[in-house]
């Protein structure tokens, strides 16, 4: 699978692991974690708009309770290994 940069190396809109923002001596930007982990949330609603997000592809197995809660994304496919779902606000 390819990462596109849209715009530019700040925002990679990826996300591996979760120790990736463990490390206090090297901090990260945060706007991945916030619209996977909490897409509901008031920080992932300003990494959203800042980022021009609109579409996420997600594990299935890990992170796609978070996204079917909420009534402004619609899943637009679904996979054994992904979910991609849009923000549809």
């Amino acid at each position: 699978m390819k990462l596109f940069f849209m715009r530019g190396y700040r925002y990679p809109d990826s996300r591996g692991y979760f120790k990736r923002y463990e490390d206090l001596t090297k901090p990260r930007e945060m706007c991945t974690l916030w619209m996977i982990s909490n897409p509901g949330g008031k920080d992932a609603e300003d990494c959203f708009d800042e980022t021009g997000t609109r579409f996420l592809m997600v594990n299935p197995q890990y992170d796609s309770a978070q996204f079917r809660k909420l009534s402004n994304f619609d899943q637009i496919y679904s996979g054994d290994k992904i979910n991609i779902y849009h923000k549809n606000d």
